[in-house]
């Protein structure tokens, strides 16, 4: 019990910070525990490409070049040229640096002794199989070849073979060992992740719930006793001694109780004895006021007499003060029609600028469109001039055909003496039909433009129309403005009359007021004496009767307090 007392007397911040740093220390734990896991994995991973992916590929590069070198081989028996058996031999001695080269790449990444061993196999296997080469190449240069010797380079090359598919096998196993490797890693750390998670889970439940307990209890505590509170009982003890900041709450919250305990207690005391005083206070104000009253009325019927007199020149003022605020109303409307007058009248006259401005602009269209027209006018006179001069063309045409035609005739009548001729008439007639056919597209071409033209004057004179009719409406409407000007001119006229009479009227009111006012100084300064004796003798009276009320409401607010205290559960 010591221990828990101990644990929550813990202060809160300080038990939600270690809350969260243990969170912390254990999600760091498990970052660590995951880089770690993961590292072995890229580890493995590295070492299966290293050397089991990248042997594998030296081991299969050195098959290949061992296959190019026994075909350079086998080409190099079986050729006759020279040249040819000299490049097969440079190929030759290529592929085998190749196989050593690639045999070198494997030894590099060779890690265990099986390995090894494969390697020095291949190696004699290697020296064999190159020596057996030299010779049958020897052999093959003095002409003393045969099949045996072809024999034996094969079965010394399917021995080499033989050798590195055993190692390509071993080294095949090598790589599933090691995949297999990487893969139990994998299983390790995800199981080890799964029961980091678990566990964590569980721990962040189990502090969870506790911390929650710890930081509930004691609220439920403090909300059982402001329930208690709520219903005016006062008898509550806090049981909660915890040192830390809901246990420092609880013991002001207690401490707030016991002085409202004693408060009530005070309260209760007080309340007796205002009762008991403002009852024997009411008995005493209630026999000095009937005094205070029969003197109030006797100066009350003096003064009425005079008060009437006043009333009626009250209502006579009134009246004549509405007036003048009447005339000051209309004053305010005659500046506003005024100024709303003036914009008006700037605004009629800058549409009748506008307007003005449009007449002349639409002039302007109006004598553009005439010019315009004119000059199509001339332009379809121009065409019509063409289109004369085109059929003067084809007339023209027509008759140097016939006359190159009648040529034709008479140099054929010639025989061979007008043959000269006769092809001088024929190019002459066809230049004349050349020029028919394009006197005719140009009179195709002019009656188009002269379609055109008609169309665009018709459009001219259409736009023209449409221009003076809208100069008419724009004229219309000046007139319009004009007249709205005149009409605006006359309302201001009229509007300074309105605005002298009131002006007149304002003034003879402000005598009218003023005349009245020294009428009401006058029945003032008659009822001045009465009104000091009668205020005399109400005042007293009112402060008997404030008095009795005064004692009267203490009274009822001794007795609510009272009933307010008997609430409470001391």
């Amino acid at each position: 019990m010591e221990g828990v007392d101990k644990v929550f007397n813990v202060k809160l911040r300080t038990r939600l910070l270690g809350l969260i740093l243990f969170f912390a220390l254990v999600l760091g734990f498990i970052g660590f525990q995951v880089m770690t896991e993961l590292k072995k994995i890229d580890d493995s991973v590295t070492v299966l490409y290293e050397k089991s992916v990248s042997g594998l590929v030296a081991l299969s590069d050195s098959k290949s070049s061992l296959q190019e070198m026994s075909r350079a081989a086998l080409m190099y028996i079986l050729s006759q040229d020279d040249g040819q058996r000299e490049a097969m031999e440079k190929l030759i001695s290529q592929q085998e640096n190749a196989v050593y080269q690639a045999i070198a790449n494997f030894e590099k990444v060779a890690s265990d002794d099986v390995q090894k061993i494969n390697i020095d196999q291949i190696k004699k296997r290697l020296v064999d199989y190159s020596t057996t080469v030299e010779i049958i190449k020897a052999k093959s240069k003095k002409g003393e070849f045969n099949n045996d010797y072809l024999n034996e380079l094969t079965q010394k090359q399917i021995s080499v073979f033989q050798n590195i598919q055993t190692l390509q096998n071993y080294q095949q196993k090598l790589s599933l060992t090691k995949y297999e490797e990487s893969h139990d890693a994998y299983n390790k750390a995800h199981n080890f992740l799964l029961i980091i998670i678990s566990v964590s889970i569980l721990l962040a439940f189990v502090f969870g719930i506790a911390i929650y307990r710890s930081i509930m209890k004691p609220l439920w505590e403090l909300t059982r006793i402001a329930k208690g509170l709520e219903e005016g009982d006062l008898r509550s003890e806090v049981k909660y001694t915890a040192k830390n900041e809901i246990g420092q709450a609880m013991a002001a919250f207690a401490s707030a109780t016991r002085n409202l305990r004693q408060l009530i207690v005070q309260i209760d005391e007080t309340a007796q004895g205002v009762a008991q005083a403002s009852t024997e206070l009411s008995s005493a104000a209630e026999q000095t006021g009937e005094g205070a009253n029969q003197v109030a009325v006797t100066v009350e019927n003096l003064a009425r007499a005079t008060e009437a007199q006043m009333m009626q020149t009250e209502s006579v003022k009134k009246a004549v003060e509405a007036m003048i605020e009447a005339v000051n109303k209309i004053n305010e409307s005659y500046q506003r029609a005024q100024a709303d007058t003036d914009l008006t009248s700037r605004l009629a006259g800058d549409g009748q600028n506008y307007i003005d401005r449009a007449v002349a602009q639409m002039e302007q269209i109006k004598n553009s469109s005439y010019a315009m027209g004119d000059k199509v006018k001339g332009l379809g006179a121009l065409s019509k001039q063409i289109g004369e001069i085109v059929d003067i063309i084809s007339a023209i045409a027509e008759q140097t055909n016939l006359l190159a035609l009648n040529a034709a005739i008479e140099a054929a009548r010639a025989g061979e003496h007008g043959r000269g001729f006769a092809v001088v008439a024929e190019e002459v007639r066809k230049l004349a039909e050349q020029s028919g056919q394009s006197a005719q597209e140009i009179a195709a071409l002019i009656t188009g433009i002269q379609k055109g033209v008609e169309e665009a004057i018709v459009v001219m004179e259409r736009g023209a129309n449409e221009v003076n009719a809208g100069t008419q409406s724009i004229e219309i409407s000046g007139k319009s403005f004009k007249e709205i000007m005149k009409s605006i001119d006359h309302l201001k006229a009229a509007m300074s009359e309105v605005g002298l009479s009131a002006q007149q009227i304002y003034q003879k009111s402000n005598e009218v007021q003023k005349s009245i006012a020294v009428t009401i100084q006058e029945f003032e300064n008659t009822a001045a004496h009465t009104e000091e004796v009668s205020a005399t003798a109400e005042e007293q009276a009112a402060a008997m009767e404030q008095m009795i009320a005064s004692t009267s409401t203490l009274s009822n607010l001794a007795e609510e307090l009272k009933s307010s205290v008997r609430k409470f559960k001391i």
